[in-house]
């Protein structure tokens, strides 16, 4: 089992701001996105600007044609704005099953929408 980290960070990204003495590379940047690897299991927690680096990774590593279970965990933009940067989302053979709270009524048809 091997856990990521790829974003971290609260409701905004925070890039590094060197002339202030301020570094993310120790820690992250970007807003949260978590990836756990068990055995034949593929885990992405939230999409924030973190699932882009994810998607990166994915891809040098040559993680394809693979089944992802998605979970997020709301919808504010902190947790979702990486999804339209995430490489393996276009990519045909890779499918994704998506789970999350649904709290009214018209969200699951809205985020399906955005994301196809």
């Amino acid at each position: 089992m091997k856990f990521y980290c790829f974003g971290p960070r609260g409701s905004l990204p925070s890039p590094s701001l060197k002339k202030q003495n301020f570094f993310t590379d120790e820690f992250g940047g970007n807003t949260t996105c978590y990836y756990l690897q068990a055995g034949g299991f593929h885990l992405i927690f939230d999409m924030g600007s973190g699932a882009k680096n994810l998607g990166d990774y994915l891809m040098k590593n040559k993680v394809v044609s693979t089944d992802f279970i998605l979970l997020i965990s709301h919808y504010h933009s902190d947790h979702t704005q990486g999804m339209g940067f995430h490489i393996p989302f276009y990519l045909p053979q890779n499918r994704f099953h998506v789970h999350g709270f649904i709290p009214v009524e018209g969200v699951k048809e809205s985020l399906k929408t955005c994301v196809e």
